[in-house]
């Protein structure tokens, strides 16, 4: 029994390979389960979309319940290209993920589709293999196979595979290619992230200040307050006279020299330390 969702529904605007790729699994499916003519037309309707089903029930009742006729028009309309054979071997072009080599091979294949006599020593041949090297495109392997000849198909190939072989040792030996693909491989995703605004968080953590060990390591936000504690003492510096008025801006030198004697830490109060940090930031 094969599950429904092994094979997903047919893409009509994919590509050709892609189509006809598709369609060659749910052959396979048909003959590995094996499906009967019935099961298998009910099996392809269930696997078209929308406007597929509103194309597959416009056919005749004659050609929708027999699988030969079905099957047929099925392939006719949507894994055959509209071009002629011939039009799509002159039309190919290399991919961008594709070696030279690869292009090799599904240029043949085309060629062969479009009976064009390229094994045999005829004009055809030559014409053949112009085609290749013009299509390629990387313009200094160009160069070097066009002042090349080449009598048979075979030592074209050969000649791609030791191309194909002396760039990937070059990229092996190569420090920026290296590590340009450890990099790829150790990415990891959501390791940087972004930094907090100022308004939303801030926070000051003095190292070095002795607390007790009941109370720990504590990060203050400027937000916070907290009711039960309150921080009400004067620092000798900020005394103006005996008036007893505090200053509420201390120097950045000042909390420099509060930060070195921890004696002095209780005369600046928490909203002044948030203060000069951000100063300093």
């Amino acid at each position: 029994m094969i599950p429904h969702d092994a094979l997903e529904k047919f893409d009509e605007r994919a590509a050709l390979e892609d189509r006809v790729n598709w369609w060659e699994r749910f052959m396979y499916y048909a003959t590995m389960a094996p499906w009967d003519e019935t099961t298998r037309i009910v099996q392809l309707r269930m696997r078209l979309t929308g406007a597929l089903k509103d194309w597959c029930a416009q056919l005749p009742d004659t050609t929708r319940s027999d699988w030969k006729r079905f099957s047929h028009v099925f392939k006719k309309e949507w894994c055959r290209s509209v071009g002629s054979r011939a039009e799509r071997y002159y039309n190919a072009e290399i991919r961008e993920a594709e070696t030279p080599r690869m292009f090799l091979y599904r240029l043949n294949r085309a060629s062969k589709r479009a009976s064009i006599a390229y094994e045999k020593p005829t004009a055809d041949r030559e014409a053949h293999i112009r085609r290749i090297i013009k299509t390629l495109g990387h313009s200094r392997l160009r160069t070097t196979l066009q002042g090349q000849r080449f009598d048979t198909l075979s030592e074209l190939e050969e000649t791609l595979k030791r191309i194909e072989a002396l760039q990937q040792d070059e990229n092996r030996d190569n420090p920026d290619h290296q590590q340009k693909r450890r990099s790829t491989q150790n990415l990891q995703f959501g390791r940087f992230k972004p930094p907090q605004r100022r308004a939303e968080a801030r926070a000051f953590v003095a190292d070095g200040i002795s607390s007790s060990p009941s109370q720990g390591r504590y990060v203050h936000f400027e937000d916070e307050r907290n009711p039960d504690k309150e921080y009400e003492s004067e620092s000798p510096q900020t005394k103006s006279g005996g008036s007893g008025i505090m200053n509420n801006s201390p120097t950045i030198s000042g909390l420099t020299e509060v930060l070195a004697d921890p004696s002095r830490l209780d005369a600046v109060t928490e909203e002044e330390i948030f203060r000069v940090a951000e100063q300093l930031a």
